[in-house]
């Protein structure tokens, strides 16, 4: 993490930003558009609990070296307003992870049938979709299968200037941060 704030965006209850604080000594602020979420067992966050909509991030530019989106993305109407607010946020060459469930599994194919259900908006990506709507926002992005219904794509934030900081769409993740 490079010793950075990391951002936990859609941190839900908080158990993604305490396993990432307990496991990298690194400050996380999370962050939900739903407070009584946050406000739910978020005493021991060392980087705050913010209220906000991902679409309007309160922070001044540049405020940290990752931002993490798990399980988040699909449930975002605006993904690439998003994504823009994401890499605003980042610093230069700063990470954002994001966790899906690929849209090609029977489990997205549940998901799908409960938004009818419920009415709700949900929009899901196979791993190369999501990897080029990452490089589409200015992140170089690399792929990783996690199980048979779910896959992590990394990125960092394109500098005006550099070569890619990853190598491109679609190389496989031995590991994410």
């Amino acid at each position: 993490m490079r010793g950075g704030r990391v951002l936990d965006l859609g941190a839900g209850t908080g158990r993604i930003t305490m396993d990432v604080e307990a496991s990298t000594g690194t400050r996380v602020t999370a962050c939900d558009v739903d407070l009584l979420a946050l406000t739910a067992g978020h005493s021991s966050v060392t980087g705050g609990v913010v209220g906000a909509d991902g679409q309007a991030l309160p922070f001044e530019s540049g405020s940290f070296a990752a931002v993490y989106l798990v399980y988040v993305l699909h449930h975002v109407p605006d993904q690439m307003r998003v994504l823009a607010e994401v890499r605003r946020v980042l610093d230069s060459g700063g990470r954002i992870v994001l966790v899906e469930f690929d849209a090609r599994s029977s489990l997205v194919r549940l998901f799908r049938l409960l938004a009818r259900a419920t009415r709700r908006r949900c929009s899901f990506h196979a791993p190369g979709s999501l990897a080029a709507l990452l490089e589409a926002s200015g992140f170089d992005a690399e792929v990783g299968v996690l199980d048979h219904a779910t896959f992590v794509v990394k990125g960092v934030r394109k500098v005006p200037g550099r070569g890619g900081a990853i190598g491109g769409t679609g190389r496989r993740l031995s590991r994410y941060p």
